[in-house]
């Protein structure tokens, strides 16, 4: 094992993240080129277009940017903000328009959270889970019932389908990867509130009808949890790196490809 290896890996102390947790779920030699080898990175479309238009939301809900800004503020910085290349031109304009109709009817989409009490906005998180695992992040949205109910509001660009009644579909499953987050975040708000939230919601502001709800779930969380205490003990004691050589996924959503051996032999 290398210095930064051990640094890493070998630290009781490291602070994990959901996105270092999935970025090896996605691709252990990615992972490795990342943490390890400490490669430039490029945001890709995706990432970027997610960026910008969480931060539109957030300096709104902050007071730092007035709604009656936001469409001109969404024109003015598209291109300078979101400058990486398309999948194509027709995936471009597609996240364009639907950015622009968010910066159109930004008030509806904040009216949303108009009944609540907003605890915090791109909240910052240092907490642990099974008492041995140090973690770090962010929750977009933190909010507050009239009962002192707390719920998670994660802001994605991702269109996603809400809860089939069948429960096993592959939408299903696409859901439950990305509420994986939510309910880690939710160990935070218990470390810092001294209750799990009662709520998580996807705000996937590129739908029509945006929220995504579910009621948190206690044996969901500890199966989340299982699974990242399990992949952090399967990079603990990885020493293979394997990559997931997927042309798209690759191209158009790695921020490591530029710098990726097996990307440029594709």
């Amino acid at each position: 094992m290398g210095y930064r290896e051990e640094l890493i890996l070998g630290d009781p102390d490291y602070k994990w993240s959901f996105s270092r947790i999935k970025k090896f779920n996605e691709c252990a030699y990615g992972w490795y080129i990342k943490y390890i080898e400490d490669c430039d990175t490029e945001d890709p479309f995706f990432s970027q277009f997610g960026s910008f238009v969480h931060n539109i939301f957030a300096e709104v809900l902050l007071g730092n940017l007035p709604v009656q800004d936001v469409l001109t503020y969404y024109l003015v910085n598209f291109r300078t903000k979101v400058n990486a290349k398309p999948p194509s031109e027709s995936i471009l304009a597609a996240y364009f328009r639907d950015g622009l109709r968010v910066a159109k009817n930004i008030e509806s989409f904040i009216s949303l959270f108009d009944n609540y009490e907003i605890v915090g906005v791109e909240l910052p998180l240092n907490f642990q889970i099974k008492s041995k695992y140090n973690f770090v992040g962010f929750i977009d949205l933190l909010l507050k019932d009239k009962n002192d109910n707390y719920i998670i509001v994660d802001h994605k660009s991702r269109k996603l389908k809400p809860r089939s009644k069948k429960g096993n579909t592959k939408s299903d499953r696409e859901l439950n990867d990305y509420f994986k987050q939510l309910y880690l975040y939710g160990n935070a708000v218990k470390e810092m509130y001294g209750k799990y939230p009662t709520e998580l919601w996807l705000n996937c502001f590129r739908n029509e009808n945006s929220l995504i709800k579910e009621v948190f779930d206690n044996a969901q969380n500890e199966m989340v949890t299982d699974w990242i205490t399990g992949l952090i003990e399967e990079i603990k004691s990885n020493n293979e790196w394997k990559p997931n050589c997927d042309w798209f996924a690759c191209t158009n959503l790695c921020e490591c490809c530029h710098s990726c051996e097996y990307y440029h032999l594709m």
